[in-house]
């Protein structure tokens, strides 16, 4: 899937991916440390510079229950292009971002077909 998503940028608004056993991925996180004399320009930009440390953290999400096999885990992501969806980050930064209605309909449309399976 995120092959698909990288050769394809910008034309995918909406993803479901399904879990099956696992979900395995390394997050890559950027830490920044910032030196106190960043605002001292008697020294040279080198010196001032933020320094980043990055690392990576294995993260694996089960999928579905180990110890009790009569229980079940549906587990899905949706993987979605916020840069398509509406937004208010340069209108009104102070306020929470807006929902985006169609990604709630995926959401609903996705929740209903598992309980109605479910159901039956």
């Amino acid at each position: 899937m995120m092959d698909h998503l990288m050769a394809n940028q910008n034309k995918t608004m909406y993803s479901v991916m399904w879990c099956h056993d696992y979900w395995k991925e390394k997050i890559e996180v950027s830490q920044y440390e910032v030196g106190e004399d960043i605002y001292n320009f008697t020294k040279s930009k080198d010196e001032r510079s933020t320094k980043v440390k990055n690392s990576v953290i294995p993260w694996h999400m089960p999928c579905k229950f180990d110890e009790d096999s009569r229980k079940d885990m549906w587990a899905y992501y949706i993987i979605y292009n916020m840069t398509l969806g509406p937004s208010n980050l340069y209108t009104s930064i102070d306020k929470p971002m807006n929902k985006n209605p169609m990604l709630m309909s995926v959401k609903l449309s996705v929740d209903n077909a598992i309980l109605e399976y479910k159901a039956k």
